[in-house]
């Protein structure tokens, strides 16, 4: 298989309410709006706008970012009348109306994007489900070798793993990746890793973190 290069990616932040990829990722030219304004647009007229209206080019050759919104009074005001829950029908086993519309237009944009990353919010709520459940081809799980972060995965695995089934996604691998993961050899380390893999029943991928860099 050819690839070019540079490869196109979509970064889609999902983040609504901590977004950030406007700022890794700065506009070529001024963006006014984003994704929290095409949901407001659905939610109040039922039409799905078009998405290319709404991604921009970064600066970094063949990334582009479909961004949360304009981080201002009017974002905060629209995103709290959003009712995410009304963006689904009564089948499970779909994407729903607004869902289905934005992942169909994203795949036939004129230039495919070889890959479309989602960074979604923590925990379990509303939008982490629709990034972990309605959307996803693979899931990427980052998290830290604590007590902490563990002791939320053993609730929050099954119960992704759970809706995936109701909405017969099986196909979806979930990767799990520890970050900021300093000496292997401590003992919380040791501990928790054997754990970990057990949970999501393969090898754990490592993003090292060096302690010098601070």
């Amino acid at each position: 298989m050819l690839f070019r290069s540079p490869q196109r990616v979509l970064l889609w932040d999902f983040d609504l309410e901590a977004p950030g990829l406007h700022k890794l990722f700065p506009p070529r030219t001024p963006q006014r709006y984003g994704f929290v304004d095409m949901a407001y647009e659905y939610a109040t007229k039922r039409e799905v706008p078009n998405v290319h209206d709404f991604i921009y080019e970064t600066e970094v050759d063949g990334v582009y970012v479909l961004p949360a919104g304009n981080i201002d009074k009017f974002y905060c005001e629209k995103l709290q009348k959003i009712n995410w829950l009304n963006f689904f029908g009564d089948d499970p086993k779909t994407a729903g109306p607004f869902f289905g519309e934005l992942i169909n237009s994203i795949k036939g944009v004129k230039e495919p994007f070889d890959y479309v990353l989602v960074d979604s919010r923590t925990g379990l709520n509303d939008l982490a489900g629709i990034c972990t459940q309605v959307i996803p081809d693979l899931l990427v799980v980052l998290f830290r070798l604590t007590s902490q972060n563990f002791d939320g995965l053993q609730h929050l695995i099954p119960s992704i793993r759970s809706q995936l089934d109701v909405r017969e996604k099986k196909s979806v691998k979930i990767i799990p990746i520890a970050s900021q993961v300093g000496s292997a050899a401590s003992r919380g380390i040791s501990e928790l890793r054997p754990k970990s893999e057990k949970l999501f029943g393969r090898d754990i991928e490592y993003i090292r973190f060096d302690e010098e860099l601070v």
